[in-house]
């Protein structure tokens, strides 16, 4: 379990196995009666005269009918990403961003924003100075979690493979960086 740092991350989390867990949570759904499931780019939400959502429009035109529609939108709709100064459209690691159903929201009424993952610098190891750096430790205790009858993580898998390390600015940075921004 990782300890919450701030109000961005106040709730307790785990680090898992991304692939087995998302292996995990397709089994579940792929068994749950009633359940259907379609995997496409959603550009639009397909009202009736009374604006109840009746379905959904996907990127290649095709309409899928349905009682209940679940957006799970991501950090991806109209996503940028951004490499130093420059910028392009994108998702995560080279996935494409979902284009269209932003509009369609705001078409709509809905109010949306941007999320700032702040997806940290990568740093070469090798250039830095370890030995001044304050070590943060992780939770006290260890916690086991079921996230779902296929992925269990237990105290056994509570020690880190890396410590985390803080670092702190002085006040130079702050002189010429923003210069840099303009």
């Amino acid at each position: 379990m990782l300890r919450p740092q701030g109000p961005a991350v106040w709730a307790l989390r785990a680090q898992t196995d991304k692939l087995e867990y998302a292996a995990c949570m397709r089994r579940v759904l792929e068994a749950t009666p009633g359940l259907s499931i379609r995997e496409a780019m959603v550009t639009g939400l397909d009202l009736n005269s009374n604006d109840e959502v009746t379905g959904v429009t996907t990127f290649f035109g095709m309409r899928f009918a349905a009682r209940a529609v679940v957006l799970t939108t991501g950090t991806f709709m109209n996503g940028r990403i951004w490499v130093g100064r420059a910028s392009m459209a994108a998702g995560r690691a080279g996935e494409a961003p979902s284009a269209g159903l932003t509009e369609a929201l705001v078409s709509l009424g809905f109010e949306t924003d941007r999320l700032k993952t702040g997806t940290p610098a990568r740093v070469d190891s090798r250039t830095v100075e370890f030995s001044g750096l304050e070590e943060q430790p992780g939770a006290y205790e260890c916690v086991c979690v079921y996230v779902c009858e296929c992925v269990r993580l237990c105290s056994q898998l509570c020690t880190c493979t890396a410590p985390s390390l803080l670092t702190y600015l002085t006040h130079a940075p702050h002189t010429h960086i923003p210069p840099l921004l303009k």
